[in-house]
């Protein structure tokens, strides 16, 4: 019996507090087709954020993410300003985990 098997690349990403790193490293990245990104982006932006109150707080580092993304066809696979971070020590929600396809 033979089973058609389909492959995908998943690349996850931790940006620790700063997207900055991300958006550095992103534009060298050569991507298959069929992949995944994930990960902690840290890139506050409204393009995941919505109208999230703390979207005022807009990295500068989110913009060049955003549209690194959007050139590059992905797909923001959650819910736009759904909060994936929820500070310990009270702090604004925020969607900075994201998953994209």
């Amino acid at each position: 019996m033979s089973h058609n098997q389909q492959t995908f690349t998943l690349f996850n990403f931790y940006s620790s507090g700063w997207a900055e790193p991300l958006a550095a490293i992103l534009p060298t990245l050569k991507l298959p087709t069929d992949c995944i990104l994930m990960g902690d982006l840290n890139a506050h932006h409204p393009w995941c954020q919505g109208l999230l109150p703390q979207a005022a707080r807009i990295s500068t580092a989110s913009h060049p993410i955003a549209n690194w993304l959007e050139d590059n066809n992905f797909y923001l696979q959650n819910e736009p300003a759904i909060p994936t971070h929820h500070p310990r020590y009270g702090g604004q929600l925020s969607t900075i985990d994201l998953c994209l396809s």
